[in-house]
């Protein structure tokens, strides 16, 4: 498959990797076919065929005769020629091996004038046709065409740049083939962008970020003209070999990946929780957000009683529009629910929302507040709503008086328990962060520093974090492990254990301390926080070098200070404008 694909400021050009050879018996797969050949510097020829070695014969001859004839150099010069000789070489080849089967090619590049086009032509006749907008498909992978005349406007004005548009038109690609499940079509993607200024290759590739699902990460990359895939997971390396090379060598079966439909637990969305408070205000920066007037229990003279509960509460996931429901239950009544939609643009990033929920109260008495985010139950927050019977002595300052309310109402609420906590065992995450410094004071909590991408020349790295965490829990007592994990290869390393007592599974029990992190290697990491051996939350950062492979890539000057030895912290909601929604 190749998909070449013309946008108002250049071209994308993507191609599969997978050569399918026919020895007499089952077909052999081998993903190390390289489909995207450099001609010169500014051009480049594609090709999709039933009989490579047809293809291989006609680029060979192309290239001969632009050896000979340099005035072929040039894109336009190139393609005007292109109807007649390559028509030419087809039938030589034809009659020399008596084969006639489907051999098809893409021609981009950049004229002298810095314009971007892009030239089709395909068996039999070999006829030349430009492509002045709009894309063209061909080969196997022909099945992504719809999707792509559907979407081609959307990424032309909607996305800033070839790069985006490329990623995200690969995503899409990888997609479609998994839909459709085609065989003939497999291995990474080569991906090149023609711009006016030149053509480069684009590197590719994925980590798999839930940290439920068995490990699969794999990239690849072109460095001085020559493709290599990675299979991050398996540490191996498939180099991928133009056609004279790979026809030479003979059949090899050699599977990086096969676009098969998702099994059904990675193709359903998954969400990890950063935090669900119930709070009066919410206020975030860059690198920092502050809830204040936090609460769990409220008191109040009168009865029935409506109050509309804000609740505040950061997640990463799926990316997609995601319905969400906030249920509120209460003994004795039906749950309210209140339903709305999230929308998630970039997994590995944390997403923040403020919602409103109202409840009605008859009594006093417990209720439990639940979120749910499509199937899955992400937080469960215990509220407490006592009466209050107290008046102010004589002379009591008011301060004095809140106090001595608010001790009463949270003896209370430690009194009640959480049905579901305690039939089943389960914990329930009530937030998580990774940080710099963590200010809790009563009704106050504010995560400062908070870790995103680290920037680190030479690795391992050992990286000083505070971890802020806190729990709802059975009572007694309870073991506590924190792990760092490698996304793409599972390595697991043991950060820190301890101990926690819970007197109520209707009180919140906090975590909090100074770490240090040993980071052994660059890449996509998950913290992963234990409760008895069951996961209980997870953290997600990214460490990268002073060459970015991962994530954002930061000012020059701020790079050279990586390569000079320092550690730069890229923090929450710097690459956007702070905002809670």
């Amino acid at each position: 498959m190749v998909a070449a694909c013309r946008f108002h400021d250049g071209a994308v050009i993507i191609a599969d990797t997978r050569a399918i050879w026919l020895p007499g018996g089952p077909p052999l797969i081998q993903d190390s076919l390289q489909k995207i050949l450099p001609l010169t510097r500014r051009i480049a020829i594609a090709f999709a065929a039933d009989d490579v070695p047809a293809a291989e014969y006609i680029i060979r001859q192309i290239r001969s005769r632009m050896r000979a004839k340099p005035r072929l150099q040039h894109l336009r010069k190139l393609a005007g020629t292109l109807q007649r000789t390559a028509k030419h070489d087809y039938e030589v080849y034809e009659s020399r091996t008596r084969r006639r089967k489907f051999v098809a090619f893409v021609l981009a590049g950049i004229t002298d004038h810095g314009q971007v086009e892009i030239w089709q032509f395909e068996s039999p006749d070999l006829k030349v046709r430009k492509v002045e907008c709009g894309f063209a498909v061909i080969g196997s992978g022909r099945v992504v065409a719809p999707y792509i005349a559907e979407q081609l406007k959307s990424l032309d004005e909607d996305l800033p740049d070839l790069k985006s548009r490329a990623d995200k038109l690969a995503r899409g690609l990888e997609a479609e083939l998994q839909r459709f499940a085609a065989d003939t079509v497999g291995g990474l993607l080569q991906i090149i962008l023609v711009q006016p200024d030149g053509i480069r290759p684009l590197p590719y590739g994925f980590v798999n970020l839930d940290p439920d699902h068995p490990a699969e990460a794999m990239e690849i990359e072109a460095r001085a003209g020559r493709w290599t895939q990675r299979d991050l997971t398996g540490n191996r390396e498939v180099p991928l070999l133009e056609p004279a090379v790979l026809l030479t060598r003979g059949p090899s079966a050699v599977r990086v990946q096969d676009f098969k439909s998702p099994d059904p637990h990675s193709a359903k969305p998954h969400f990890h929780l950063a935090y669900f408070l119930t709070c009066l205000q919410v206020e975030s920066d860059v690198g920092s957000i502050e809830f204040r007037g936090v609460f769990s229990s409220l008191g109040s003279a009168v009865y029935p009683l409506t109050f509309n509960i804000p609740v505040a509460f950061g997640l990463w996931g799926s990316p997609g529009d995601h319905g969400v429901r906030l249920s509120v239950y209460k003994e004795g009544a039906q749950p309210i629910v209140t339903e709305s939609t999230l929308h998630i643009e970039h997994l590995p990033e944390e997403h923040e929302f403020l919602r409103g929920c109202e409840l009605n109260l008859e009594r006093p008495g417990v209720v439990f507040l639940e979120l749910h985010v499509e199937d899955q139950l992400l937080a469960r927050r215990a509220l407490y709503f006592g009466q209050v019977i107290e008046t102010p002595v004589p002379n009591e300052p008011q301060s004095a008086f809140g106090r001595r309310v608010i001790g009463r109402l949270l003896r209370e609420q430690r009194a009640c328990t959480d049905p579901q906590i305690e039939e089943t065992g389960e914990s329930f995450l009530v937030y998580l962060s990774l940080c710099q410094s963590c200010r809790d004071e009563e009704t106050l909590l504010r995560f400062s520093g908070q870790i995103m991408v680290v920037y680190w020349k030479n690795y391992p790295l050992p990286l000083s974090v505070f971890l802020a965490s806190a729990f709802r829990l059975s009572r007694g007592e309870h073991r506590l492990k924190v792990d760092l994990v490698n996304a793409a290869s599972r390595r697991t390393s043991t950060i820190t254990t301890a101990t926690i007592t819970s007197s109520s599974s209707c009180i919140v029990s906090p975590v909090h301390g100074d770490l240090i992190v040993l980071v052994p290697e660059p890449g996509f990491y998950f913290v992963n926080v234990y409760v008895d051996d069951v996961r209980c939350g997870t953290a997600l950062f990214v460490a990268e070098t002073d060459v970015p492979h991962y994530s954002y890539v930061p000012m020059d000057a701020d790079l050279a200070r990586v390569t000079a030895g320092e550690l730069l912290v890229l923090q929450k909601r710097s690459p956007q404008a702070p905002a809670v929604q």
